[in-house]
């Protein structure tokens, strides 16, 4: 093993086969590896060691990795841990059912080792300008740039989250974004008022330039769009606004 430890890796999987082939690869790499065989043991584990990234298995006993990862996505400090899905499942539904849940990426069984490394470091430095881009401000908000993070991430952060208050988006058009525990309410544009939702579903993904700024309050606003951000991110999804594996 490399004398400089490059981050703490959870694998959860009930194959021993996969847990002893992430840690031989990924320890040659210099990352220390901890194991855990299902979702249950995956979360006391987490929350004993706090890794740094997590590759889970999605068909486990006791807890499945959806479960897993909701449980983990509901604590503040897991919130930007980069997460792994490994899985044979490649339907689309699939996929974001895991990018919903903040999911970096997926990786296919039979289990690639050789490419492992790569895509650890490639979700650990996304998570790292995911950061840069969404700094904490006064109050619990958010400000950063488009460029950095992109539409898609940053409302699946304010997704999980289930957040309030008012996104302000700054570029080449100003946009008011209104989140209510998460669910987009109502979605304004300056000189042009108000979004219906199939306006949302055609625009709001072509918006990857200038600033945001989240502002957390607490609002009462009727539900205009009846788009639930699930929907949303899955046509996100199928415009590409999500990075490839």
């Amino acid at each position: 093993m490399k004398n400089t430890v490059m981050g703490r890796i959870l694998v959860v999987d009930d194959d021993d086969w996969i847990i002893s082939g992430a840690q031989a690869v990924l320890e040659d790499q210099g990352f220390e590896v901890i194991s855990a065989r299902d979702g249950a043991e995956g979360l006391e584990v987490a929350l004993d060691q706090f890794p740094d990234l997590i590759i889970t298995d999605v068909v486990m006993p006791e807890m499945d990795g959806w479960s897993f990862v909701r449980h983990l996505r509901s604590d503040p400090r897991f919130a930007l841990v980069p997460v792994l899905f490994l899985t044979s499942k490649g339907a689309a539904e699939d996929r974001i059912s895991g990018f919903q849940l903040g999911a970096d990426d997926y990786l296919g069984k039979p289990l690639n080792l050789h490419e492992l490394p790569r895509r650890v470091m490639k979700a650990l430095a996304g998570r790292k300008q995911l950061e840069a881009a969404a700094k904490p401000t006064t109050g619990g908000g958010l400000k950063g740039t488009l460029d950095q993070i992109g539409m898609a991430s940053l409302l699946s952060v304010l997704g999980t989250g289930r957040r309030s208050g008012i996104l302000r988006l700054s570029g080449t058009e100003d946009v008011l974004v209104y989140l209510v525990k998460g669910e987009l309410h109502r979605i304004e544009v300056q000189g042009r008022g108000r979004l219906t939702t199939g306006e949302v579903i055609q625009q709001l993904f072509h918006w990857f330039e200038g600033s945001f700024e989240f502002l957390p309050m607490r609002l009462r606003l009727a539900n205009e769009l009846n788009l639930s951000l699930n929907a949303l991110l899955l046509q996100g999804a199928r415009q590409g606004a999500f990075s490839a594996a």
